[in-house]
């Protein structure tokens, strides 16, 4: 009778373990992932760019198509992309979309919650995006890359950004934003964004780490942004990551650096970044002031700490 038993609940553990084995498949299955191989595809898998109906983006082959028409001078304005799997660049140098002020891209890209990772950027404008004017992005991931600038934009999502929206965005912990050794320019580097103009951007996190070294100039470095400028609003955001000046003189690292008026509701920090918002001038703090009271820190050391950052 006790050998019975034993076996039925062996049978039992066995059946259970399987039914572990098929979950673990169908949920290691369950996001898409290609890997780049180096190539640029003719045309993207579906889709007419419409608003109801984008391009529909599944590989790296795709991906690489829209920075390198982007970088031929199509600015895709009101074009509307979808990204449907994961991006593996297999740690390949990755050439931005929107490479300068010229060849910038003006459209819509959903990166429908994936993640586009394991790749390194060394552009004046160095982000996933580098120059983004009317445009907006949402909705996608960043992770195990490096964007290094020598000349003076930087940001994991967007490098320079104009009248442009940005939603649910997030760089994670495997995430580098830095300058190279020595840079003679002034920088405006951050964990997701470079600089945000007359932009707006809700739901952005940091994880990662930005660096900044041996900087001759006035420089600005952030956690979410290094310079928010013109009329726009940052909300909803949190920084985790890590800012480090390294062998210069800047502006005190914060996890957002104020170059002009804009409105700034419920930003965090849970990180070793010192202070809140830094505003270039006495003027700019005084209208930034009015806004201390919509922030708020999420832990009592960050809450002792100086909201406003001034050297």
């Amino acid at each position: 009778m006790k050998r019975i038993i034993a076996s039925a609940l062996a049978l039992v553990l066995m059946l259970s373990l399987a039914s572990l084995c098929v979950s673990a498949e169908k949920l290691a299955g369950s996001t898409a992932v290609d890997v780049w191989d180096g190539s640029s595809a003719a045309g993207f898998s579906a889709g007419s760019g419409t608003r109801s109906d984008p391009y529909i983006i599944k590989t790296g082959a795709e991906l690489d198509l829209l920075a390198a028409t982007c970088m031929g001078g199509e600015k895709y304005e009101d074009t509307y992309f979808r990204l449907e799997a994961d991006i593996d660049w297999g740690g390949n140098v990755w050439t931005p979309i929107g490479y300068d002020t010229k060849n910038l891209f003006a459209g819509h890209f959903d990166g429908n919650g994936q993640t586009i990772y394991n790749l390194e950027c060394f552009e004046v404008y160095s982000g996933l995006f580098g120059v983004v004017k009317g445009g907006s992005i949402k909705n996608l991931k960043v992770d195990y890359a490096t964007f290094t600038t020598d000349t003076r934009y930087c940001g994991a999502i967007c490098s320079w950004m104009k009248l442009t929206e940005v939603e649910g965005v997030s760089a994670g912990e495997h995430v580098v934003v830095k300058s190279s050794d020595i840079m003679s320019n002034t920088a405006q580097m951050g964990g997701c964004f470079g600089i945000v103009h007359s932009s707006t951007v809700q739901g952005a996190t940091f994880y990662g780490s930005v660096e900044c070294y041996s900087v001759t100039g006035s420089s600005f470095i952030g956690g979410i942004a290094g310079v928010v400028g013109g009329e726009g609003s940052i909300k909803y955001c949190v920084n985790y990551g890590k800012v480090k000046n390294i062998n210069y003189t800047s502006h005190f690292p914060a996890p957002i650096q104020l170059s002009s008026d804009g409105l700034f509701l419920n930003l965090m920090r849970r990180s070793t970044s010192s202070g809140l918002i830094y505003p270039s001038s006495a003027a700019t703090r005084a209208i930034t002031s009015k806004f201390v009271s919509e922030m708020f820190f999420t832990s009592a050391a960050a809450r002792r700490s100086r909201p406003f950052c001034i050297p």
